[in-house]
Parts: C-alpha cells; sequence; structure tokens
C-alpha cells in the first residue's frame, strides 16, 4: 500500500471513533416504517412514520406516511424540499455533497456528530469508489453558516494546519494552535479540535 494510502487509512479510523447509527438490522430493518419526523423548507415539522431505507436510498428521498398503517406514503420528499428528517436512529440533514462530483446538489447526508461544525457520513455505493473495508466518507460542515462548503476529510490529510486553521479561521485562538502544530492539535487529534470548537461556539452564542 503507497504511503499516502496509509495515511489516508489511518486518518480515517481515527476519525471514525463516533458512534455509527445501526445498519445491522438487529433493530431498524430496511424496507420498515418507523416513527420520526421530517422538517420542512418552512421550519414546520410533521410527526408520523417514515420508511427505513438502505443507506444509499434514504440520502435520495424520504418516504412519509401519516399512519404506520397506511400502505402508500403521504410524500415522498427530495432533499430539497426538506431540511432534515429523522427514521429510526438516523438523522439526516440536507446539505450540498454527493460524493466526488464537481457539482454539489443537495442531498439528505447522514449526522454523526451535531454542533457548529457537525460530522456526517457519505455513503457511496457505486463499486470501486473506495476500499472495500471503507464503507463511507466523512465529512464536515458549519452549519451555522449554511453558505460554506461542505469538507470531506481528504481535504486535512495533507497541509493540516494550513487548511484546517483555515476552516476554523473565525476561532483565532485555536486556529493558531492548530497552525503552529502544538502538541494536541495536529491531525490524529482532530475529534478533539472539532469539539473544542463545537464548544467555544455553544458558549458564545448561549
Amino acid at each position: 500500500m503507497r504511503i499516502t494510502g496509509l495515511i489516508a487509512l489511518l486518518f480515517f479510523s481515527v476519525s471514525a471513533l463516533a458512534q455509527t447509527p445501526d445498519w445491522s438490522g438487529a433493530v431498524y430493518r430496511i424496507g420498515y416504517k418507523y416513527p420520526g419526523y421530517v422538517v420542512q423548507n418552512s421550519g414546520d415539522t410533521l410527526s408520523g412514520y417514515l420508511l427505513h431505507g438502505s443507506n444509499g436510498g434514504n440520502q435520495k428521498r424520504c418516504e412519509f406516511f401519516t399512519n404506520e398503517t397506511d400502505s402508500k406514503p403521504t410524500k415522498v420528499y427530495k432533499p430539497d424540499e426538506l431540511k432534515e428528517y429523522l427514521v429510526g436512529d438516523k438523522h439526516y440533514k440536507s446539505i450540498h455533497y454527493s460524493g466526488g462530483l464537481t457539482a454539489k446538489p443537495l442531498m439528505f447526508v447522514l449526522v454523526v456528530k451535531e454542533g457548529a461544525i457537525t460530522e456526517f457520513y457519505w455513503y457511496n455505493e457505486e463499486p470501486g469508489v473506495r476500499p472495500p473495508d471503507q464503507k463511507y466518507d466523512i465529512v464536515y460542515h458549519k452549519i451555522h453558516q449554511p453558505e460554506s462548503k461542505v469538507v470531506g476529510n481528504d481535504k486535512f490529510i495533507f497541509g493540516f494546519g494550513k487548511n484546517m486553521s483555515e476552516f476554523i479561521a473565525d476561532y483565532p485562538e485555536l486556529a493558531e494552535k492548530v497552525k503552529n502544530k502544538e502538541k494536541g492539535y495536529n491531525l490524529l487529534d482532530i475529534n478533539k479540535i472539532m469539539d473544542e470548537y463545537n464548544a467555544w461556539y455553544a458558549a458564545k452564542t448561549n
């Protein structure tokens, strides 16, 4: 394996310490309805039942049922019609990310850790796009800055100090620690850095 591949694999493994929602089928089975909600673009929240699809299918559509016994969905939502939705233990937000495509249309992307910088998992089911043991990409988005770009973990593999300090530049003290490569603020400390940023932002806005 190339050195770049080793670095990427190490970074991915460390970053994936967050608890991944269950895809085993032991609790939430694909093709079944579960309680949840949708948040429309207007801000209105509708509670009901949602179809639990595959990891890729849930990114493209949201089937909402008013009642659990309904055989047909009340509404099938596309990513540009909702802000977010919840089905079972899976929380999705509509963000501009769709894997490696140059154009980034809105898609439903799985929330793993929520905060000012929210961590997401993006599943790409096309064969051959990643190593077989790597099931998803980790991506980050500043939810409080909707116009900001969604950033993939690959952006931080090389030039971490520069790229990460630019990403968190609105927190100058933290950005400076990262830029100067202070102990505890390097590539393998990415979860700590994100947590520190989120704690700072939460304290600032409360």
